[in-house]
């Protein structure tokens, strides 16, 4: 028989496994920003020089340092949260796996993508920009200098090429943090669930920082954007969860921040937002829920099969015990404490 001496507490060893996902995440974090420090500094000139475009170049930047630091990163987990029988390059292949495209799945992560974007991501950003001034709060947060040059092009068709190639940026960043580093070396751990939980709360917590940029607008704008933020983080999390892969969420990333831009955009030229949704929701919004309506009907098996995935994690992570909930929450607000700190929001 154990003695209480050598049992062990499954308190103190979830809150140590979320301990060790909270420091990939960090070292993540961390050591992207070291390797975007050396970047720019080597391009400070030039980067001077981009005008309008600095965005994309700031972005594209970020976007290779995250790319940079997925073999390290791979090589820590092995070291700090060694698998049986795994070596650092198997971890490093592992890791740089979330990239596979074959010829059989292509299609299949293309339709997943779209799937998401239109049935999950453009109905809610619709709903939210309907909340009377969260159109707003968005433009603010997002056109503050020197972020949000490209919003001043004068040409649509150059903002729309600036926004396309700032917006593949940003997603590839933020998929690659929070799925794919975050959910995918932590979830061996803590759990596929909870690895979920956790990532997606961080997910939509970073959106919530931007309220400390200007704190005398109203708190319920940040607390919407940070609640839609979980719900998305959940949904993409959920299909990386299943599938492995991260193209299709970079992919819905992409086109649905773009499409926001798109909004922010029209409301610029306008400063009436109910005219600039009106405008939108005919031209923009309702023909891409269209769009969604008829490929939910045309793949109502996929969606039929998510549903019952997303109801079955649901169930199965509730039936877990309460001092793990309560661990996954604390180690997401963790996290996002991190960040902020991080990038001097506090």
């Amino acid at each position: 028989m154990k003695s209480n001496l050598t049992e062990r507490d499954p308190v103190a060893e979830a809150a140590i496994s979320r301990g060790g996902m909270l420091l990939i995440g960090f070292l993540f974090i961390f050591f992207t920003q070291i390797i975007y420090i050396v970047l720019s500094s080597g391009l400070q000139d030039f980067l001077a020089s981009t005008g309008e475009a600095l965005d994309a170049w700031r972005d594209l930047l970020y976007a290779l340092a995250s790319v940079a630091c997925l073999p390290f990163i791979a090589v820590v987990k092995h070291f700090f949260m060694p698998s049986e029988g795994s070596t650092p390059k198997t971890e490093i292949t592992k890791q740089l796996g979330i990239f596979s495209i074959s010829k059989k799945d292509g299609a299949n992560q293309l339709k997943h993508a779209l799937l998401m974007w239109l049935i999950v991501f453009v109905p809610l950003d619709l709903i939210s920009y309907l909340i009377p001034g969260m159109l707003e709060f968005q433009t603010r947060s997002l056109t503050i200098p020197p972020s949000g040059l490209y919003f001043t092009v004068t040409m649509f068709s150059l903002f729309l090429g600036l926004s396309l190639l700032v917006h593949f940026f940003v997603a590839t960043q933020e998929e690659l943090m929070y799925r794919g580093v975050l959910q995918f070396q932590g979830q061996e751990k803590v759990g596929l669930n909870s690895a979920i939980v956790i990532s997606a709360l961080f997910f939509g917590l970073s959106h919530f920082s931007y309220w400390f940029n200007d704190t005398t607008q109203p708190i319920y704008f940040p607390i919407w954007w940070a609640a839609s933020g979980v719900f998305f983080g959940l949904m993409l999390a959920l299909y990386f969860r299943t599938t492995g892969r991260i193209l299709p969420m970079i992919l819905a990333h992409w086109w649905n921040n773009v499409v926001s831009t798109i909004a922010i955009r029209t409301y610029l030229s306008t400063t009436d937002a109910v005219s600039t949704m009106t405008f939108l929701g005919w031209v923009l919004y309702l023909p891409l829920i269209f769009c969604g309506i008829v490929l939910a009907i045309f793949w109502r098996r996929t969606i039929g099969k998510a549903a019952k995935l997303v109801k079955k994690e649901v169930k199965s992570y509730l039936k877990q015990p309460r001092y793990e909930i309560f661990l996954d929450i604390v180690f997401g607000l963790g996290l996002w404490m991190v960040l902020l700190l991080m990038s001097g929001g506090l």
